[in-house]
C-alpha cells in the first residue's frame, strides 16, 4: 500500500520521473532537436566558410555555361537557381562542374561566359556570388530549430515537476483495470485504463513492464493530483 502524502522524494523517484512516457516524449524530442540543430549548424558553417573563402580569398575566372537543366542548346536562357553545367580553366587545368549560379546579377544563356570566384586552395569550390551572407543568416536553419528544442526541454521539465508534485502530495486510491495496451511513448511499459470504484471515472496511467500482465478486473493503486495534473500509477515509483 502506498503511503499517504506527503511522500519522500527519493533519488530513485527523481530518476524514475524522467522515464514517465509523458515526460520522456518531450525530453527525447528536445534531444533529437538539439542534435539536429548541431548538425545543421555544422553543415551550414562549413558551407558558409567555403563560400567565404571563394569570395573573399578567391580568384575570378571566366566560366562557360555548357547546359541548363541538361539542355545544351546555345542561347537557352538560364533562370535563377536552375541547375547548370559549367566549364572553366585554372592554372592550366580544365574543370567541369554542376551547380547553380546563385547570386549572378546579369542575364545569362547557354554558351555565355560568366565570372566565377574560385578558391585557389580548392578550385572545385566556386560561386557566382559577389558577397557573403552574414554568419547569422547562414545559420538560420540551426537558429530556427534551437528555440523549438529549448521549448520541448522546458515542457519536459514542467511535466516532470508536475508529476513529482502529484507523487509527493497526491492521494492514493484503489482502482480497477478496464484495459491494457502498449503505448508508443514507452514500448516496454503499458498504458492502463482503470476505473475509480464501481462505475467511477476512468483514467489512464502507465505501469512498468513488471505489471504488463494486468487484466480487466485486476486492482491497481493510483495517485491522483490534489488539483491539476495527471494521475499516476503508484507502481511506477516502486523499486523492484
Amino acid at each position: 500500500m502506498t503511503e499517504q502524502p506527503p511522500r519522500e522524494m527519493t533519488p530513485f523517484v527523481r530518476r524514475r520521473a524522467w522515464a514517465d512516457p509523458r515526460v520522456r516524449a518531450w525530453w527525447l524530442l528536445a534531444v533529437v532537436l538539439l542534435i539536429l540543430a548541431a548538425y545543421l549548424g555544422v553543415e551550414q558553417y562549413i558551407d558558409w566558410s567555403r563560400l567565404n573563402r571563394a569570395v573573399t580569398s578567391g580568384m575570378t575566372v571566366p566560366a562557360i555555361i555548357d547546359a541548363v537543366d541538361g539542355d545544351g542548346r546555345k542561347g537557352k536562357s538560364v533562370s535563377a537557381g536552375a541547375p547548370v553545367s559549367l566549364s572553366y580553366e585554372y592554372q592550366g587545368k580544365s574543370f567541369h562542374q554542376d551547380g547553380t549560379l546563385s547570386g549572378l546579377t546579369v542575364a545569362a544563356r547557354v554558351g555565355d561566359s560568366v565570372p566565377l570566384h574560385i578558391d585557389p586552395a580548392d578550385p572545385n569550390n566556386w560561386t557566382a556570388r559577389n558577397d557573403v551572407p552574414s554568419f547569422g543568416v547562414a545559420l538560420v536553419g540551426a537558429i530556427l530549430v534551437l528555440p523549438v528544442a529549448i521549448i520541448a526541454g522546458l515542457i519536459a521539465l514542467g511535466s516532470r515537476a508536475g508529476l513529482l508534485k502529484t507523487y509527493v502530495n497526491g492521494t492514493a486510491f484503489d482502482a480497477v483495470v478496464t484495459g491494457n495496451k502498449q503505448t508508443p511513448l514507452a514500448p516496454r511499459s503499458r498504458s492502463i485504463k482503470c476505473a475509480l470504484g464501481q462505475g467511477g471515472r476512468v483514467i489512464e496511467v502507465f505501469v512498468p513492464p513488471a505489471l504488463a500482465s494486468l487484466a480487466p478486473g485486476d486492482a491497481v493503486q493510483v495517485i491522483l493530483p490534489s488539483r491539476s495534473g495527471k494521475p499516476l500509477a503508484a507502481s511506477w515509483f516502486e523499486e523492484d
